[in-house]
């Protein structure tokens, strides 16, 4: 989130885009990076967003923002890094816990500060309900911090000014980077989708990158140079009459200072 981001989109954005499918979407909001001089105002909108999430079983008819985990390990991968970004100085800033009244694999919505590169919410992938967020001198740490992770599917840039959201974009290392909104680039079939580094290789939907990932590519060679000779000069058989001859011309070719 840029100084210059306008608070509101950007904290309803990193809300959504962190607890949707109860975080568990491959191109949630992981983590945060936001810019000082908007990180008080940003931190209490997402903290007083996140608590009005209702938590519950929507197969019941109830009125439900935020449903249930797929399993009971996803909930303790979950504890595990809320748990040690805590030890480590952390602070929870809303949920933070499993909901007293559900049973099964639920948690609650949940907001840490004050949090770090040691811990293992910024650098190990949670797909959960968890949102970290750590506050930036400027920019260059935000973009370091953010290119400081094995993964690289999906960025967001928050910024007022295109020109400066499309520089700070250029720079983040993600296989698709949004300005002002999050997730939807799944949702835009015509583009070419998918990660880098850990984050998996070739490209889906649309564009010429997309459509060679249902194809086989085929290598057709012709000859590369036709001599007036009955043969290759490599091919058999051999002769010691012909090693002047190749010597000479990998002289040629790879110059007189290599012996070999």
């Amino acid at each position: 989130m840029c100084a210059d981001a306008d608070v509101e989109r950007a904290a309803q954005a990193a809300v959504w885009g962190a607890f949707l499918n109860c975080g568990q979407v491959c191109a949630s909001v992981e983590r945060v990076y936001v810019h000082k001089d908007i990180a008080e105002q940003f931190i209490a909108r997402v903290v007083k967003l996140t608590k009005k999430l209702r938590v519950g079983d929507a197969t019941g008819g109830a009125d439900v923002d935020v449903g249930s985990l797929v399993h009971e390990r996803q909930v303790q991968i979950i504890e595990r890094q809320v748990n040690d970004a805590v030890e480590k100085g952390a602070r929870v800033l809303a949920g933070g816990r499993r909901p007293d009244k559900l049973a099964g694999p639920f948690y609650e919505p949940t907001v840490l500060t004050g949090v770090d590169h040691t811990m293992v919410a910024m650098h190990e992938e949670t797909f959960g309900p968890l949102l970290p967020i750590k506050v930036v001198e400027d920019d260059e740490e935000a973009i370091r911090l953010a290119n400081d992770s094995i993964f690289g599917l999906d960025a967001y840039v928050f910024s007022t000014d295109s020109a400066h959201a499309d520089r700070v974009a250029r720079r983040i290392e993600a296989g698709t980077v949004m300005i002002n909104d999050v997730i939807a680039s799944y949702m835009a079939p015509e583009t070419p989708w998918g990660g880098v580094k850990q984050s998996g290789i070739g490209r889906v939907h649309g564009g010429a990158l997309g459509l060679k990932e249902f194809c086989q590519v085929r290598h057709v060679m012709g000859e590369r140079v036709r001599l007036p000779l009955k043969r290759e000069l490599w091919w058999y058989p051999y002769h010691q009459a012909q090693v002047p001859l190749f010597k000479g011309i990998f002289k040629l070719l790879f110059g007189r200072g290599r012996k070999k």
